[in-house]
């Protein structure tokens, strides 16, 4: 899994201090966390060093408000049961505690459901502000990130070079998060 060192900022952001955080999907270790306690979940992957738990995003078996945040990346289109993760994410969160999805834009998304056995849907950025709406979610935002310079080192050269409102509009991510009400 590629870690993208702007997303890995905006999630230590987003948790403060001293949170409990729930990563679902997980490559544990992938994003690094100061002074926080994070439980690394996956549905399908047994054999992953540091993984904490084998669970499904639609069954999480923890207790009603039991983590400041949650977050998944590049994971939540696999989930067939869209609603029902977001019910238990709802309701494993403690009041004022943050969702975070990490996703493709949705013409990226789009491509990975048409391609992919295994992906189940690509909503668009209105969709997603609904789906945290009805799931009692407020104050969504979108935030989007700067994919990673590129490996080749003349492009990376190159690329230092181009304006940041410029690769924001090349960005391949959204950040969809919301607060529990």
């Amino acid at each position: 899994m590629i870690k993208y060192r702007e997303l890995e900022d905006l999630l230590n952001e987003y948790a403060g201090k001293n949170s409990s955080v729930l990563e679902i999907g997980s490559r544990p270790g992938c994003y690094a966390f100061a002074h926080h306690s994070v439980i690394h979940i996956e549905s399908n992957i047994e054999n992953l060093k540091g993984l904490d738990l084998l669970t499904t995003g639609s069954s999480l078996p923890f207790k009603n408000e039991s983590f400041d945040m949650i977050f998944m990346v590049a994971v939540d289109y696999y989930v067939e049961d869209h609603e029902a993760m977001l019910a238990e994410c709802q309701r494993v969160l403690k009041k004022g505690g943050r969702l975070i999805i990490a996703t493709y834009k949705q013409e990226n998304l789009a491509h990975q459901v048409a391609t992919q056995d295994e992906a189940w849907h690509a909503f668009s950025e209105d969709e997603y502000a609904a789906r945290y709406k009805k799931a009692g979610f407020n104050n969504f935002v979108i935030d989007k990130i700067i994919n990673n310079p590129p490996q080749n080192p003349l492009k990376r050269a190159v690329w230092h070079f181009i304006p940041r409102g410029v690769l924001m509009l090349r960005s391949q991510w959204r950040i969809y998060s919301g607060i529990k009400i």
